[in-house]
């Protein structure tokens, strides 16, 4: 008897254990990570918006949970992303540098990167990356685009090579003044109206990063809310939904050199 009830009494705690976990899970609040990169997300006036917060929340919201976004410079999103559990960062690019580094739920925004001058440079003539060591080229610190091109054996300095700085529309600013030579950019770039697209051509595709933007979990995230998101995703991607909200990204016409078509 002795024996009876002390199973029933374990089964009972063990039973009353996961419910005060389930609940734990559900009370906590999902902190997510973002940079300001039009078109893809917005921040202005403490908001953050834009097509891929669209998409980001509605998978949070079909997976149940509660969430907290927060813009800030790529270097200190990524930086969060890799040292602190329950986080989810986007628009990441998928990498294998990057893969064991983050837990992966799916790609939210297709794009495709390049190098990109003014049209009024012909001087500059870029066939290769080597070709493109000798000039300066803009990126923004500690993003796909600046680690790849670290990679390939580019340098930063002042004169040639790579440019970090905070933000991307910075580098537009001082490519249009004449302080740069190149820009690492994204295909969707024209949709945000504050690029001056009709004035760039695209010398060079980055074939390499074209993988498409991702959200991901940073390692030693809650697997309840890991699962929970992989498969709202799934269902959002299954029903059709996902697809709507990124088709305003989709269809952006590609800005060739004039000499290359």
């Amino acid at each position: 008897m002795r024996s009876l009830i002390y199973w029933m009494l374990a089964g009972w705690l063990g039973i009353l254990g996961m419910v005060h976990a389930a609940e734990e899970e559900r009370a906590g609040v999902l902190q997510v990570v973002t940079e300001h990169s039009p078109p893809l997300q917005y921040a202005e006036g403490g908001k953050v918006f834009g097509p891929a917060v669209d998409i980001v929340e509605a998978v949070l919201r079909e997976a149940g949970l509660a969430w907290r976004i927060q813009a800030m410079p790529w270097a200190r999103a990524y930086k969060t992303a890799t040292t602190q559990p329950d986080v989810l960062i986007f628009s990441i690019a998928r990498t294998r540098e990057r893969e064991p580094l983050f837990t992966w739920v799916g790609p939210i925004v297709p794009i495709r990167y390049g190098l990109y001058a003014l049209r009024s440079r012909q001087d500059i003539v870029v066939g290769s990356l080597e070709d493109a060591k000798r000039y300066l080229t803009g990126v923004v610190n500690q993003d796909v685009r600046h680690q790849y091109l670290l990679g390939q054996g580019f340098p930063e300095g002042k004169q040639s090579g790579l440019f970090p700085v905070s933000d991307q529309e910075l580098n537009y600013r001082m490519l249009f003044a004449g302080r740069i030579d190149l820009i690492a950019m994204g295909n969707l770039a024209c949709l945000s109206g504050r690029v001056e697209c009709s004035k760039l051509r695209k010398v060079l595709d980055l074939e390499a990063l074209d993988s498409g933007l991702y959200m991901a979990f940073s390692r030693g995230s809650r697997p309840g809310w890991i699962d929970r998101v992989r498969s709202a995703f799934a269902s959002l991607r299954n029903s059709g939904a996902l697809q709507k909200l990124q088709a305003p990204l989709e269809g952006q016409p590609e800005l060739s050199d004039p000499g290359s078509d």
